[in-house]
């Protein structure tokens, strides 16, 4: 199988494409292979799989995993389509408090690899949408962290003229500025 990694502005991050071999009877995407991820300078170790179910309009995070807990991710749209955002959050970085966004789906198959240091949601665009993610470090919820996804300084643009359907406890979720 065939891999391109596409490097993205903010240091780490990588948009994947592979190739999707279909036929009468759908379509096979291989969405990891460990040589070809070191092989591109990707050294991880994923100890943990989570797959999301999620209806139109259902919008989850800002979300990260602080200090030793903190997670390398890699995202994968198994079913439908989502806006899927990375916010910078390492303080070091020239691309501090940066984000991008990513359409990703299931009928144009690519991963998104996110390494720790960046907070992570997405967006349902499609009627529901299943998602898998590959995780570097176990879920700890002491270490849980998030920002509320319509921050106003981080401005992210969503594309949406709704209210998205959004959590509880994503609604209670602190400002960027608290980060600062």
């Amino acid at each position: 199988m065939d891999f391109e990694f596409h490097k993205q502005k903010l240091d780490g991050v990588a948009l994947i494409s592979g190739k999707k071999f279909s036929d009468n009877r759908g379509f096979l995407f291989e969405s990891f292979r460990k040589n070809v991820f070191l092989d591109n300078g990707i050294n991880v170790d994923f100890v943990q799989d989570n797959f999301s179910y999620s209806d139109f309009r259902t919008l989850r995070g800002l979300h990260f995993q602080k200090g030793i807990h903190a997670q390398d991710k890699l995202i994968f749209v198994n079913y439908g389509s989502i806006l899927d955002v990375v916010v910078d959050l390492r303080k070091d970085s020239p691309t501090f408090g940066e984000y991008l966004k990513f359409e990703l789906s299931s009928e144009n198959p690519s991963l998104l690899y996110i390494p720790k240091g960046f907070a992570h949601g997405f967006l349902t665009l499609s009627d529901f949408a299943c998602v898998s993610y590959k995780l570097s470090a176990y879920y700890c919820p002491e270490a849980e962290g998030g920002i509320i996804w319509n921050d106003k300084t981080l401005n992210i643009d969503w594309g949406i003229d709704y209210q998205p359907i959004v959590s509880e406890k994503d609604l209670q979720l602190p400002q960027f500025t608290s980060y600062l």
